[in-house]
C-alpha cells in the first residue's frame, strides 16, 4: 500500500503536454532518489553505468543499455552505484489515448492507462535493441526540438 506521504508532488511536462525527460549523468555515483510513487508512467533508459532500483518490493540493478518501466502508481526509488548517465521518461499515460476507437486502443491503451495491463520489462534482445533505438529517437527530438510533440507521442 503506497503511503500518501510518498507521493511526489512534482509537475511533470505541461498540463497540454503532461510529458518531460530527466536526464542526469552521474559522476561521482552517488546519485539517489528516494522511494515515491506518482500517478504518471516513467520510462528508464541506463546509457551507462550500474544503478539500482527498488520497484515491486524488488531492488534490481541495472547497467549498460537497461530499461524498465515503472508503472503509475508503483513505489520507487533509484541509486547510483558507480559513474553512470540515464534518463527517465515521465509523462502521463492518458496522452496515449485516442479518440477514435480502435483494437490497440481497446485492447492494449486503455488497460495501460487503467493500469490493468502490466509491462514485463522481460524482453527478448531485439525488443531490447528495437525499445533503446525509440527511446535515443525521444531523448534527441526532445533535446533538438522539444516543440515537436506530434513526433515525441508517436514514438511513445
Amino acid at each position: 500500500m503506497k503511503q500518501n506521504s510518498l507521493i511526489e508532488k512534482r509537475n511533470h511536462g505541461t498540463p497540454d503536454f503532461p510529458f518531460h525527460i530527466y536526464s542526469h549523468k552521474d559522476i561521482n555515483g552517488n546519485y539517489y532518489v528516494s522511494h515515491h510513487w506518482h500517478n504518471e508512467f516513467e520510462l528508464l533508459y541506463f546509457e551507462y553505468g550500474k544503478m539500482e532500483l527498488y520497484a515491486n518490493q524488488n531492488n534490481i540493478i541495472f547497467s549498460d543499455g537497461d530499461i524498465y518501466l515503472v508503472n503509475s502508481k508503483q513505489l520507487h526509488s533509484l541509486s547510483g552505484k558507480t559513474k553512470s548517465m540515464h534518463h527517465a521518461i515521465v509523462f502521463n499515460g492518458e496522452m496515449l489515448g485516442f479518440s477514435l476507437y480502435d483494437k490497440c486502443q481497446n485492447d492494449i491503451l486503455i488497460p495501460f492507462i487503467e493500469g490493468k495491463f502490466i509491462f514485463s520489462n522481460n524482453y527478448s534482445k531485439t525488443q531490447k535493441e528495437n525499445i533503446q533505438c525509440i527511446l535515443k529517437e525521444i531523448i534527441d527530438i526532445n533535446r533538438k526540438n522539444p516543440n515537436d510533440l506530434l513526433l515525441i507521442k508517436i514514438k511513445l
